[in-house]
């Protein structure tokens, strides 16, 4: 009885995090572009958006980044809760994108969830 209660004890301790995302679209503005999505955590646990990349554009520089426009090394996502990067809010910032794009394949990645890949159509 008591290897049981230790084991359910411990997976309570060790919840993982369920991370998708909803709603992504980028704006441009002069020579950068700013990202805005719905980063939802549906799962037990806690997590943190580390960073992001854009896929085939490795000249890209992706940066996460307060209301205040102060770059973020990492993002809470809590447990249970929709965080939203919006206009005004925290968001996503890409500097050097070269070319014009009509969309753009982002990876996320997290600090316990992994790499996430969603598509953010650019909305002119």
């Amino acid at each position: 009885m008591l290897p049981f209660f230790v084991l359910a004890l411990l997976s309570a301790c060790i919840a993982n995090p369920e991370i998708s995302v909803e709603g992504a679209y980028a704006v441009k503005e002069g020579d950068v572009y700013a990202v805005f999505m719905g980063i939802i955590n549906s799962g037990k646990g806690d997590d943190y958006l580390t960073g992001a990349r854009v896929v085939g554009h490795e000249e890209a520089r992706v940066e996460i980044h307060s209301a205040t426009m102060q770059r973020l090394e990492r993002l809470p996502i809590p447990r249970g809760e929709v965080v939203r990067l919006a206009p005004g809010e925290k968001h996503i910032m890409i500097f050097n994108l070269k070319g014009q794009v009509d969309e753009l394949e982002i990876v996320l990645s997290f600090e316990k969830s992994g790499e996430i890949r969603t598509t953010a159509k650019v909305r002119r």
